[in-house]
């Protein structure tokens, strides 16, 4: 029998969420990995209360990846997270929220485990959930809301929804990285039975300092957009539980074109 030696044995990659960007929502578990690790990836959504914890010895790997403008490619950071854990060393894989939600996790631990890495999966709070919630939202409201949909504005290659089924009454509609797309889920939804005076929450920067949430409707949501474009990462939250709105973190602004 071969014995394994310390080159031959690959570290692993703790695939953690970040949370939606204040480092007072970081889970314990991925605390304890940032203080700990040598290696870390990170994307571009870690906030800078996340970024400042990073220890002052980690080499650190900017992986972020906006819209139109990729430091790396998909393939590329999965070929550095190898590379880290076949040299023998672990590395902490931080993505902003869940990793697992839109966060493209699931394609990185397939990989990894294909190549015979160890991965552990550290959930994360997403700012699906987080950014409403701070705003006063509750995503589910006896009489209100009784179901969550949490969907990606744009698809595989910015395809784009299909919005056949989409909608349904006493639902809460997510969409994630949606600014740019406001005026297609205002027709999308429209055009599938929503009425146009649905109640919409545009929640920009969820969870740091400068959160705010923008309440427009339906029919006014692509307006409202152009009015708010270069605001920031936005949460559109479209349902009858916005208008539970509740108060709390974030300075709220009522759009006058609902």
């Amino acid at each position: 029998m071969k014995r394994k030696t310390a080159a031959s044995v690959k570290g692993t990659v703790y695939l953690t969420g970040a949370g939606p960007g204040n480092p007072s929502l970081l889970t314990v578990r991925a605390r304890e990995l940032i203080a700990s690790s040598r290696n870390i990836v990170h994307d571009a959504l870690i906030g800078d209360g996340v970024l400042a914890l990073f220890p002052p010895g980690a080499r650190v790997y900017n992986a972020g990846k906006r819209s139109g403008r990729h430091i790396m490619t998909q393939d590329r950071i999965n070929n550095l997270l190898l590379s880290i854990s076949d040299s023998g060393e672990s590395v902490l894989r931080l993505k902003g929220g869940d990793p697992f939600i839109f966060g493209r996790g699931a394609e990185e631990a397939e990989f990894l485990i294909a190549h015979g890495v160890n991965v552990e999966v550290v959930p994360g709070v997403s700012s699906a959930t987080a950014g409403p919630e701070l705003a006063g939202i509750p995503l589910t409201k006896r009489g209100l809301s009784d179901r969550v949909l949490i969907i990606s504005a744009r698809g595989p290659g910015g395809a784009e929804i299909r919005w056949n089924g989409i909608y349904a009454e006493r639902q809460t509609a997510v969409f994630m990285m949606g600014l740019s797309m406001a005026a297609e889920i205002s027709k999308g939804l429209i055009g599938e039975g929503a009425p146009a005076r649905t109640p919409v929450a545009m929640i920009f920067d969820a969870s740091l300092p400068g959160q705010r949430t923008v309440i427009t409707d339906l029919e006014g949501l692509g307006r409202t957009r152009r009015r708010y474009a270069g605001g920031g990462p936005a949460l559109i939250v479209v349902g009858p539980a916005v208008s539970g709105l509740m108060g709390g973190g974030g300075e709220k602004h009522e759009d006058g074109s609902a």
